[in-house]
Formats: structure tokens, C-alpha cells, sequence
């Protein structure tokens, strides 16, 4: 089956057309190619410099999705959760190294562990490997690392800038997919790194796995040399043949290897181009990966007769910097993460490290499981957060604010992205959304134009004449209730005669949507986080007037670092993280940072301690009030008795006040989903549902935007 696509970009986007990349989905796969259930064998084909096949993949699905058919209430039982994770946003790309492929050493295992918790895993076979088509020219070039980085790239450009397999029948992508991370094995790394070094300032994947990966071509130049020695081709040569200085120039540094190709091993050429390719890559240009917001991790064997230990110091010092590396050793395993086992104990299992019971062949000992769950440990919701947290904690100040600076200071000094931090303000969940990079050519979300907030009423004097003074901040629109505001109060200090505007733009018609409220006019929010996408959607249909108050005003006025605005609710979380997303929507910032920034709220909110409080003290009654009613699914047009559901879901106070207060990320990319089904784009709501002209989105663009 062919995969239709269309493109993903934006029409306002102007880019150079090329040949589309082809995706072939192979359902009848030769004997050798053993898949699981949820897998599947995949050709991609750039016909810019594929010639044939393309390249072969296996595309492993989250399993819940084939488990459950995709039924999220199915997906979401404790008893399924505790097998099958619920599926998530992410593709993982795996990378096998020389000589390898796609179903060697421990790559099917950590496909199969990852889909397992809920990620989409390619792992493919670069060209002249594998099921792939062969290199360019295999016998005097060889698969050089150029071609290994085009192979890269025709995936990631595939699966993150069209929509794949629109005519597959199973639907089985739902949803559009981002690169969370890559693993490279081997000669693998050099490939995923040297990929990740063109990207520039465009890289957009959060993590970058090195596993062996080597550092200094000269280790590989010696291998080969020693492997020519002793084979005694030096004799052939002649006397006039000094290897040790001139084999760069000779056609004998090429040699053979045994490689599997079609399900055959097969005795295989690899030329002197193809290893110099390797040889001569400079790996210190890699250290400007430290740049962007990725976290690189090294993982390596204590005895790897391959790659020798030092590549792990090396690697760690070149991107040890802002805490942006992660190394791992694994005791005992060696260049492919295996251990060798006495012949004794050839007939046992073995318990390593007095954790994991784990079963061996051929007297080696499988460390698959350890490696895997070191990797899992940095792809944790928690680990991805804070990961994110701590790379977005300060921003690059607007242009003009830059200016400002220079004229003082002569340098350029970052800001807080949080410059009222809670110690200091009495106020939770405020932060700058500016900084972002978008699908603008060059183009940022301008910073210091505008703040995000929970209920600024109980903010203290100093963080107020702060605001005002410093901050300089314009207008406050306040998207609580009138019976919200009542209840939970505004700000009541003396302007002093400075200028502000406080305006209330009441969300959902006016009706209170504090946590507490939620939890009684939507009983879906006790159960999972992953039923407030639909509620947002309510939400926001039901707050389009205000919406749209809000958006004209940043057209009539002057929205800038001299005249900034700051929104909020109560908890800062749910209408003003609906807002968020619409204002990171038109500017064009990617789904992936839009969830990303939403689920700040969840360590902005942990300074929220009444709030917090009130709803545990509130859980009993909701799980009550769970307990003797009934819960009907919309989707499924099924009712369930409140106490089915509780033990269905293992539903207890705790995981309710846990849903009421949660920010995930996956729960913005939901709603991002439902939005782009119902309106198609943002361009489109701001056309259709508020009633924007082109001009008037394009004014919206200039103010915040730079």
C-alpha cells in the first residue's frame, strides 16, 4: 500500500516544492523479516537520490492502540494501563550501526519495550544494509555518512511534515507525530549527530541517545590497519608500502565484512571512501548541539573491545555544559551490550546487579533489558518535564529591550522567563510565553510582551508596583467569572496614578470554571486528564466573544515590551491555557512546544497551596458523587455505574484531585488534535470563528512576533 500524503505546512509558509517522498507499506513481508503484531514494514523513497526501494523500516505502533482498537476508555483501566501505557505524541527513531540492521542486537527488544509504553519506534536499515536499497555506488564509494544522514532525513521529513498513511484503513496514526528522540547505535550515532548538526537552529528533537558511538576516527583507522597486518596483505603490497603513513592513499585500507542483506549474510566490500567517511568527521563540531534545547545522553559498555571507554569522557566533556549530558555506564556488557558468562553457568539465569533475573544464549548474557531501562528513565513524562523546565527557565530578551541593555551594559544579559517568582509576589503559574521559535523563516514569539498568570488578587504590593514600574504592563484581562471574581476577589491596590486597565472577559458565558467547579459540571475529569480535551473544546466554543475581545485588542493597540499584557483565570491552567494555545497557534510556534509550555503549569502550580488544599479536601465528595451516579461515555453512547468505573479506573480521592490539578502534556496535544478536526487550522478558527481578515491575523503576527 502506497501512503497518501498532503503536506502539513501552512500556506502562508512559502517553501521550494520537491518530489514527495513515497511511503510504501509492505503487508506481505519476505520470511526473513519477523514482525509483531503492532508492526509493520515500511519503504520510504525520496526520489531526489533513492533510486529503487528506498530504505526498509519497521514501524512499531504504541500496542494499546492495536490492543484496544483505539478505544480510550478501554486504553485507560488500570489493569490495561499497567500492561500498555496509553499512546502518546512521540516517534522514536532507532539507528543500528556497521555492518548491522534493523533487527539486530537489542533494537527489537527496545522497539518492543517502547511501544509497549506508548511510543511510535522506526528503526530502519540505512542504504546497502538490510532490506534497503544499495548505496549509490557501493563498490568504489560504499555508504558514506552523507547518504546515512539522507536516510535520516527522508524519515523525519515524512513523518513530521505530512500526514501518513491518510489511506491506510486502520487509521492507525491518528494523530500528528513529533520526533521525541533518537538512538543511535555504533556508527549510528555519528550518523543521528551529524544530522543533528545540519539542523542548526531548527533542531527539534528533545533527546539524543549515544550508544557506543565512537569519538576519534583514528581508533577505527587502527582497527583496520591491525586487521590488514594480520591478514598479511602488507606483503602483497610490496616493500615500497609503508602502511602506518600512506594507507589513506591506498585502495587496500578498504577490507570485507560478513553483513546480512536480504536475510542472507554475505561477504561485503567496504571501500576506503566509506571508512575514511568515518575516519575524517569532525566530532567537535558536534559541541554546538549544547546549543539547543536538547539533552544529550551517552550510554556505554565497561567492556567494549570496539569503541574504547574513553569515548564516553570524550563525549561527556565536549557536551557537559548547562547540564545538557547524561552519561551511563553499564557494567560488564561490551560493544553490543553483551556479557559474557563463564561456561558453567551457561545453563542458568543470571541476576545482574541483584535487580533484573535475565536469560542468555550462546554464553552471552542479553543486557537489552538494562540499556532499555536506562533510556526509558529519560523518555518518563517527569524527566521529559523537568527536562524542558530547566532549558526554558530564562529567554533571550525582545530586540528592543536588547538595545536597552547594550547601551548599559555593553552585553547581552538573559531574563527570567518567571520574573515574579512566588516567594517574591504571592503569585503561581506567571511566566513569559515569548521566545519560541515558529514556522516563520528567522521569526521568535517576541518576549516581554506577554504573561500568563493564575488569580493575580492576592498579589503582594512590591510584585505589583513590579508589574507596573518595571514590567510596565498595560492591560490585565481577567477571563474569571463575575461570581469568580466575587468570591475569590481582584486586585484592590491604589494605581497612584499610573495607567492600567484591568478588563474581564469572562470565559464559557460567564459560568465558573475553577477546579472546583469543573469537577462538578464535567464528572469525565475524575477519572483521567485525558478527558479534558473534549471540556476545552466546550470551552472554547462556548468563549468565542471573549476571544475574540481579547485578540482585538492586541490589532487596536500597541502590544510591545512598552506596553505589555498579562492574562489569567484561577489556576492559570485550563481557559488561560486554551488562550495560550490559540496565541502560539496563529503565530505559528509547532504542537509540540504549544504542549510543551502548558504543561509548565504543572510545576507553576505546585506554589498554589490553598487552591491545592481546598480541592483535597473536596476529593472525598467528588469520589461520592462518583460512587452513586452514573457515567456516561459520549463516544461510546455507554452508560457505567459509578461504582464500575471506580474499580474499572482505579479511581480513588488522591488520582481525582491528581486529574482536577494535572497540566499534561499529552492532554493539550488532544485538544490540539479535536481543534485541527473541527476547524482544520488556526488560520482558519481565526477566519471562520472570530472573524479575523488575512490583514488583521497579519497585524497580530507583527505585534508579536520579531
Amino acid at each position: 500500500m502506497v501512503g497518501h500524503f498532503r503536506s502539513r505546512r501552512d500556506s502562508s509558509v512559502s517553501f521550494t516544492p520537491k518530489p514527495p517522498i513515497k511511503c510504501i507499506i509492505n503487508n506481505s513481508p519476505p520470511p526473513h523479516v519477523k514482525l509483531r503484531g503492532n508492526e509493520k514494514l515500511i519503504n520510504f523513497i525520496d526520489p531526489t537520490f533513492h533510486r529503487s526501494t528506498g530504505i526498509s523500516t519497521i514501524l512499531s505502533y504504541p500496542k494499546s492502540i492495536i490492543k484496544f482498537n483505539n478505544n480510550k476508555l478501554d486504553m485507560l483501566k488500570k489493569k490495561n494501563l499497567m500492561e500498555y501505557k496509553f499512546p502518546n505524541h512521540h516517534l522514536i527513531l532507532l539507528l543500528p550501526g556497521m555492518g548491522s540492521h534493523k533487527n539486530s542486537i537489542f533494537l527489537p527488544y527496545l522497539a518492543d519495550v517502547l511501544s509497549s509504553n506508548g511510543f511510535f519506534v522506526i528503526r530502519l536499515d540505512f542504504r546497502g544494509m538490510g532490506d534497503s536499497e544499495d548505496c549509490l555506488d557501493a563498490t568504489l564509494k560504499g555508504r558514506l555518512l552523507d547518504e546515512d544522514v539522507k536516510d535520516i532525513d527522508t524519515v523525519i521529513t515524512y513523518m513530521t511534515n505530512y500526514i501518513p498513511f491518510e489511506e491506510d484503513e486502520t487509521n492507525i496514526i491518528p494523530y500528528d507525530i513529533n520526533v521525541l528522540a533518537i538512538i543511535g547505535h555504533s556508527r549510528g550515532v555519528l550518523a543521528m549527530f551529524e544530522w543533528a548538526s545540519k539542523q542548526g537552529n531548527s533542531l527539534k528533537v528533545p533527546f539524543l541517545f549515544n550508544c557506543a558511538g565512537r569519538f576519534d576516527g583514528q581508533g577505527l583507522y587502527d582497527r583496520i590497519l591491525e586487521r590488514i597486518r594480520s591478514e598479511k596483505i602488507a606483503e602483497e603490497l610490496g616493500d615500497d608500502v609503508d602502511i602506518d603513513s600512506d594507507a589513506q592513499t591506498y585502495e587496500y585500507l578498504g577490507h570485507y565484512i560478513q553483513m546480512r542483506k536480504n536475510g542472507e549474510f554475505k561477504k561485503t566490500w567496504i571501500p576506503r571512501a566509506e571508512i575514511l567517511s568515518l575516519v575524517n568527521c569532525d566530532v567537535e563540531k558536534f559541541k554546538d548541539l549544547i546549543k539547543s534545547d536538547t539533552h544529550i545522553i551517552s550510554l556505554y559498555g565497561s567492556n567494549d573491545s570496539i569503541v574504547p571507554i574513553s569515548a564516553a569522557a570524550n563525549y561527556a566533556n565536549l557536551f557537559n555544559i548547562n547540564h545538557k549530558h547524561s552519561l551511563e555506564i553499564i557494567l560488564e556488557a561490551d560493544h553490543n551490550f553483551l556479557m559474557d558468562i563463564p561456561h558453567e553457568q551457561s545453563s542458568q539465569k543470571i541476576i545482574y546487579n541483584s535487580n533484573q533475573t535475565i536469560p542468555f544464549k550462546n554464553n552471552k548474557l542479553n543486557l537489552a533489558p538494562i540499556l532499555t531501562e536506562k533510556i526509558l528513565y529519560y523518555l518518563t513524562e517527569e524527566f521529559q518535564l523537568n527536562s524542558f523546565y530547566n532549558s526554558s527557565l530564562s529567554i533571550t530578551p525582545s530586540v528592543s529591550i536588547q538595545s536597552k541593555q547594550f547601551a548599559i551594559t555593553k552585553h547581552l544579559i538573559k531574563l527570567p522567563r518567571n520574573p515574579l517568582p512566588y516567594k517574591f509576589s504571592n503569585i503561581s503559574n506567571f511566566r513569559d510565553i515569548g521566545g519560541y521559535p515558529t514556522k516563520f523563516d528567522n521569526l521568535i514569539v517576541k518576549t516581554n510582551c506577554v504573561y500568563r498568570s493564575a488569580s493575580l488578587s492576592g498579589i503582594t504590593l512590591q510584585a505589583f508596583n513590579y508589574l507596573l514600574d518595571i514590567i510596565k504592563i498595560k492591560c490585565i484581562f481577567d477571563l474569571r467569572s463575575i461570581s469568580e471574581i466575587d468570591e475569590a476577589g481582584k486586585i484592590e491596590y491604589d494605581l497612584d496614578g499610573r495607567t492600567l486597565k484591568i478588563k474581564n472577559i469572562p470565559f464559557n458565558k460567564n459560568k465558573s470554571l475553577s477546579p472546583e467547579k469543573m469537577a462538578e459540571q464535567f464528572k469525565s475529569l475524575l477519572i483521567s486528564p485525558c478527558n479534558f480535551p473534549a471540556i476545552y473544546m466546550k470551552i472554547l466554543l462556548e468563549s468565542i466573544d471573549s476571544i475574540k475581545k481579547f485578540f482585538e485588542y492586541i490589532i487596536d493597540h500597541d502590544v510591545s515590551p512598552e506596553q505589555p499584557i498579562i492574562y489569567h483565570c484561577t489556576a492559570g491552567k485550563d481557559r488561560t491555557g486554551i488562550l495560550t494555545m490559540l496565541i502560539l497557534a496563529i503565530l505559528g510556534v509547532d504542537d509540540h512546544l504549544i504542549a510543551k509550555e502548558y504543561e509548565l503549569s504543572t510545576i507553576g502550580l505546585k506554589t498554589e497551596i490553598n487552591m491545592i488544599k481546598r480541592i483535597e479536601a473536596r476529593s472525598d465528595l467528588y469520589y461520592y458523587m462518583l460512587e452513586d451516579g452514573t457515567y456516561t461515555d459520549v463516544a461510546t453512547n455507554t452508560s457505567i455505574p459509578g461504582k464500575q468505573l471506580i474499580i474499572d479506573y482505579d479511581i480513588t480521592p488522591e488520582t481525582i484531585c491528581a486529574s482536577l490539578l494535572s497540566s499534561k502534556y499529552e492532554t493539550m496535544r488532544l485538544f490540539i488534535d479535536q481543534f485541527k478536526t473541527e476547524f482544520e487550522s488556526a488560520e482558519m478558527f481565526f477566519k471562520i470563528q472570530l472573524g479575523f481578515s488575512y490583514s488583521e491575523i497579519a497585524k497580530i503576527r507583527d505585534s508579536l512576533l520579531e
